[in-house]
């Protein structure tokens, strides 16, 4: 317009020193200042899983989200340019430490979920660039424990079992548990031998050589420990079962009663076997008496 002049810079890389002359009159000197932006170039996360998981340790670039076992530790390692400080922003604030000119690293242990953003800064622009990311965590899984249980036919006494457990990560002990009845603070433990892979089958009887008293009622059962060692080794508990070994007057009881029914079975045996007797006799009796048998005798 009329006595108003303009005049663009395209994008400037570098700083541009300028002054203006119009009419054989020259202004002062003018300066534009280009400020360099922090930028983050690339990264990478180095995951550290937990050695109970068995996982190989692995190297993730540029990802925005990751999904990791509970307990990680996860170091950042970032590339950048023209950047003096990295914070990372979650419910606690990280600073990265500048390993050289345009390197930085943090680490920090995950047991939750975390969203979280990465900042680049430098003493011309302060968080300049803020990205988003977020990690998923994993928690492990409680160990899993079947058990199917059966008596023993002859003495009606012993209790057998036959159990499989498993886990995520793997196994670390199986022990039986028991105790008398109205005295749940009197526990005592044997442990139970099982593979510390991720799955194993068990055979056990009670009371087997345990030292149990006579009369007394007992519960029982069977408890799984996983080898999670963020969770302190999460535990699995099976049904209570209740046992009461017979005392000596009972055992005795029990074996007279027995013989007594085997006595009356042999009894019925024997009243079975002269009833055939008798019918026998009646046979042989006819086959004597008549010279030759009809159908119906034969």
């Amino acid at each position: 317009g009329a006595g108003a002049f303009e005049y663009v810079f395209e994008q400037p890389k570098k700083d541009i020193t300028f002054n203006l002359s119009a009419n054989n009159v020259n202004s002062k000197p003018y300066t534009i200042s280009v400020v360099e932006v922090p930028t983050l170039l690339s990264f990478e996360m180095v995951l550290d899983y937990p050695v109970y998981t068995k996982k190989r340790d692995e190297v993730l670039k540029s990802t925005r989200s990751a999904v990791v076992p509970q307990g990680t530790n996860i170091t950042w390692k970032l590339k950048t340019k023209a950047t003096d400080n990295v914070y990372l922003y979650a419910k606690d604030t990280i600073a990265f430490k500048n390993d050289s000119k345009d390197d930085f690293s943090a680490s920090k242990r995950v047991y939750n979920n975390l969203d979280y953003n990465l900042s680049t800064s430098n003493k011309n622009l302060k968080d300049y660039e803020n990205l988003a990311f977020n990690i998923s965590v994993v928690r492990d899984e409680y160990p899993e424990l079947n058990l199917k249980s059966r008596i023993d036919s002859l003495d009606q006494q012993s209790l057998y079992f036959f159990g499989q457990a498993n886990d995520d990560y793997g196994l670390s002990k199986l022990q039986l548990v028991y105790y008398p009845s109205d005295n749940d603070k009197d526990k005592q433990y044997e442990p139970i031998q099982i593979s510390k892979s991720t799955f194993s089958e068990f055979i056990s009887a009670f009371p087997n050589d345990l030292n149990i008293k006579e009369g007394i009622a007992y519960d029982l059962y069977f408890e799984v420990f996983d080898n999670d060692a963020v969770g302190k080794n999460k535990s699995t508990k099976s049904t209570v079962f209740t046992y009461r070994k017979r005392t000596k007057e009972e055992e005795e009881q029990k074996q007279l009663q027995e013989q007594n029914e085997t006595i009356q079975d042999l009894n019925k045996s024997l009243e079975k076997f002269d009833k055939q007797q008798k019918e026998l006799e009646e046979l042989s009796k006819t086959q004597k008496e008549k010279s030759e048998l009809n159908f119906n005798d034969k």
